[in-house]
């Protein structure tokens, strides 16, 4: 597949997860509003917007990311180059800095969130455990919007 195509499957692979961010704030203030009754649904759907997104983003990051640096056209970026390309180095650090919180904090916070609301468990326990992991989630998408900017600008 040519370079370009790649690069347009990375940037709208960003935009998906950027706009799963804009999903979670959005149910962040529902969740905040909302009754007792409704608030471990809600927190479901928020976590399902967050994966859906995050799995979405996270795959075509991952795969046109790494076909952009291993085909033969376009511009020769290497994997962790340092010395030539600062600025990439960071972002593929960062990304897997963000894999790590997702693999460890993020995917078993939801799932236990999925089992707790599927299983009537407390509003207490599912409440805190959202909060918990909606903060990992938070986190990663600042590292997606640093990596974004990163990728924008090119600055070192």
């Amino acid at each position: 597949m040519p370079y370009e195509p790649l690069k347009y499957i990375h940037i709208a692979s960003y935009i998906i997860w950027l706009l799963s961010f804009f999903g979670s704030v959005y149910f962040f203030f529902k969740i905040r509003s909302a009754t007792s009754d409704g608030k471990p649904q809600l927190m479901r759907k928020e976590r399902l917007i967050s994966s859906m997104g995050g799995h979405l983003g996270f795959l075509g990051i991952f795969l046109s990311g790494g076909a952009m640096v291993s085909i033969k056209s376009g511009p020769k970026w290497g994997w962790f180059n340092f010395t030539d390309f600062a600025w990439l180095a960071w972002k593929q650090v960062f990304f897997f800095v963000a894999l790590v919180i997702i693999g460890a904090l993020v995917m078993p916070g939801s799932a236990k969130i999925k089992r707790l609301v599927a299983n009537n468990g407390s509003l207490d326990e599912i409440e805190q455990l959202w909060t918990k992991t909606f903060f990992f989630s938070l986190l990663v998408y600042v590292i997606v919007f640093i990596n974004t900017l990163l990728g924008l600008e090119k600055p070192f």
